[in-house]
């Protein structure tokens, strides 16, 4: 088992990030998973409580979990964080009523932003070119790479 699945599984987890990000002045963007999506409702909630913690931190998250759609909108729903539903060839169809990411060339939508960044390796320096978009404005965001 992955070790930090089972750091997230442990009763300390909120405590242990918001420690950990607190002690990291300068964090001012987080990603919610850079790989990987919520698990359970429980995890969802984790992240509600880590965030509303930190309202000085912007934080972001892709999700395909639509059975956990109520706990995620309300994870949305906090000034500090953008959840984008993830659409692919796979899944193409929106069903959660967020804003989307989008990549493999579906379409995202009129009024998409279409990300800078050439392929998922640059994200870190690209995102201050475009002045960190995802973590800023409420829109769909439309990726090339994949």
């Amino acid at each position: 088992m992955d070790e930090r699945f089972k750091v997230s599984k442990r009763s300390d987890f909120v405590e242990k990030v918001v420690d950990e990000l607190s002690r990291k002045r300068k964090v001012q963007y987080f990603r919610i998973h850079a790989a990987g999506d919520f698990y359970d409702e429980a995890y969802v909630r984790k992240w509600i409580a880590i965030c509303k913690a930190l309202p000085h931190i912007k934080f972001w998250a892709a999700t395909r979990r639509t059975d956990l759609k109520k706990a995620i909108r309300e994870l949305d729903a906090l000034p500090n964080v953008i959840v984008r539903e993830s659409l692919d060839p796979s899944k193409q169809n929106p069903s959660m009523g967020l804003k989307l990411a989008v990549i493999y060339g579906v379409p995202a939508g009129k009024g998409a932003f279409v990300c800078p960044c050439d392929d998922d390796t640059k994200i870190a320096d690209g995102c201050e070119d475009c002045g960190y978009h995802c973590w800023n404005k409420r829109s769909s965001v439309q990726f090339h790479f994949h």
